[in-house]
């Protein structure tokens, strides 16, 4: 009994020393990488410590559009002048298709397109009220 009680406190031991991927939250919330030396190296000695500020490429914008009817439209995208002109024109969404003009409220920088898909579900979860907070 008393080993067994050994091994559940060794697993909680190690759950707390556990490494967090920080370089993850840091790339999430800014928009910098560390460059990796070795990509088949899994120890921290592999990073170099130098921050790379990310290219055009790697930035997504996250929007909201406000419709001629007043609804809201969430999205994503790595162009945010040619996909709002490509809304205004009719081609981008069929929700927006019928609601023309549509106004640009509100957009945000990503680091890269899983985060910006992430973002932009957590705002579509969002009452009408908290996204109309995101932009006033």
């Amino acid at each position: 009994m008393h080993g067994a009680e050994e091994g559940k406190n060794a697993v909680k031991k190690a759950r707390h020393r556990t490494c967090i991927p920080l370089y993850l939250v840091f790339r999430f919330f800014t928009n910098t990488v560390l460059e990796w030396k070795n990509p088949v190296s899994t120890d921290c000695s592999a990073w170099n410590g130098r921050n790379t500020v990310l290219s055009d490429q790697d930035r997504w914008y996250v929007y909201i559009l406000r419709c001629a009817d007043r609804t809201l439209y969430t999205g994503i995208t790595k162009d945010i002048d040619r996909r709002l002109e490509q809304h205004n024109a009719g081609t981008a969404s069929r929700y927006t298709r019928c609601r023309l003009p549509v106004r640009l409220e509100y957009q945000e920088d990503q680091v890269g397109q899983g985060p910006a898909l992430k973002r932009e579900v957590a705002i579509k979860k969002l009452t009408r009220r908290q996204k109309e907070a995101l932009f006033q």
